[in-house]
């Protein structure tokens, strides 16, 4: 059932044993983001080694779901080489600065991650890959311009900053955590299989529990700078979005497939006009007006936490979609039935690699007797290794020649 965790077990033994080199008890308060640092660096290997295997869309639990031993093998005994090496490369290479390069990676790596997390709301190994290289990419910027010692916070420097940065967090809980999915549960209830304060409870536990890793994530890990920076950019984003939802998108049409919902070009960029005002604006304002423009941001983002909490109170009272509904469960009913005739049927047995059929008729040679009047595509291999990719080419014997192959290439073949 745990096997898929076994990869990052694995990352994180070999970021340990690279935390607990000769300097560990010189540098042990620094013991958190060494292994912070580790884990990350080695994390990224194997997601970089899925992406360039095809795996972009997943993330590496997924890459690794029901991994086989000799698998786990292949890529511990390497990771448990370069978790050797790596401590002793980067001890020769930056000496007594290691610390503060590490920490000043730390910051940076946080700081991509979780606006790319904020941004898209999920992290595959091509957004961990990128996110990665931008971070490394930094830190490098920083050594050479020896601007690697930074500020960060202390314990007595906590509360400060919880007070600095909870009016954001809050606003971002408000608006994208529990009023967006909010609304569009309860103007859109009938096409929802649950009830109403099942699914808010759901929202609600993983919200806070989403607001609060990236709230301890800012405290523990983003130096003065970059805390800045950060609180900046997120106070854009939710602006920006919440002007975007209450005042640019118009009257968009109802998502039933009858009506076409995307934007001219015109008002894109018209969109995207306005959007870099309050960007340049915002930031040009906290440059010049340091202090003005932290108590603005706090201001600005506790007005809109409140506007969307009153309307949503609103429509929660005034709503008559908040009634129980009935249970409602998958069954087999009617799974297995088909037509009189002219019947298709395909199996196709994802993650089943061949040697899972060669083992099974070596031990039960009559095992597959009941599919006795199906056709077995022995040799039926595909352009990809993941499952999004492979599936239209197998379907349709039409080789990938770029553009929007996935989507439309089903569409537009008989092979079936």
């Amino acid at each position: 059932m745990y096997s898929n965790y076994a990869i990052i077990f694995i990352i994180a033994v070999c970021s340990i044993l690279s935390a607990m080199e000769v300097d560990c008890i010189k540098h042990k308060k620094f013991l958190f983001w060494k292994i912070s640092f580790y884990f990350s660096a080695y994390l990224f290997i194997p997601s970089f080694m899925k992406y360039l295997l095809g795996y972009r869309k997943e993330n590496l639990l997924d890459c690794f779901w029901n991994p086989r031993l000799i698998t786990l093998v292949h890529y511990g005994i390497p990771l448990l080489i370069i978790a050797v090496i790596v401590p002793i490369i980067l001890k020769i290479l930056f000496k007594d600065n290691i610390i503060d390069i590490i920490r000043y990676f730390d910051s940076s790596l946080y700081f991509v991650l979780s606006l790319a997390f904020v941004l898209v709301r999920k992290i595959n190994n091509k957004i961990y890959c990128m996110v990665f290289a931008i971070a490394v990419v930094a830190t490098l910027m920083a050594v050479l311009l020896k601007k690697t010692k930074a500020v960060y916070a202390g314990v007595a420097d906590i509360k400060n900053r919880i007070i600095e940065s909870a009016p954001i967090f809050v606003c971002y809980f408000m608006t994208v955590v529990i009023y967006t999915p909010n609304e569009l549960y309860l103007y859109n209830a009938s096409d929802f299989p649950i009830s109403y304060w099942y699914f808010f409870g759901k929202l609600l536990a993983a919200g806070v529990i989403v607001t609060i890793i990236l709230l301890g994530g800012t405290l523990l890990y983003l130096n003065q700078v970059h805390i800045k920076l950060y609180l900046t950019v997120m106070f854009v984003l939710l602006t920006a979005g919440y002007i975007q939802g209450m005042f640019l998108n118009g009257n968009m049409a109802v998502l039933d497939g009858t009506a076409d919902n995307s934007y001219d070009k015109s008002r894109i960029y018209i969109n995207l006009i306005i959007w870099i005002i309050i960007a340049a604006t915002v930031i040009i304002f906290t440059i010049k007006k340091s202090n003005v423009a932290e108590r603005f941001m706090k201001v600005i983002s506790i007005w809109i936490t409140l506007i969307q909490l009153v309307s949503l109170a609103v429509i929660i009272i005034s709503s008559d979609e908040t009634a129980p509904k009935g249970e409602m469960a998958l069954t087999t009913e009617g799974m297995l039935e088909v037509g009189e005739k002219n019947n298709i049927i395909v199996f196709i047995l994802d993650k089943f690699d061949g040697s899972y059929v060669d083992e099974i008729l070596e031990e039960t040679p009559d095992f597959f007797e009941p599919l006795n009047d199906f056709v077995s595509y022995e040799n039926a291999t595909s352009m990809f290794c993941p499952t999004f990719n492979s599936i239209p080419y197998l379907l349709t014997g039409v080789e990938y020649r770029g553009g929007v192959y996935m989507r439309h290439m089903p569409m537009q073949t008989t092979f079936l």
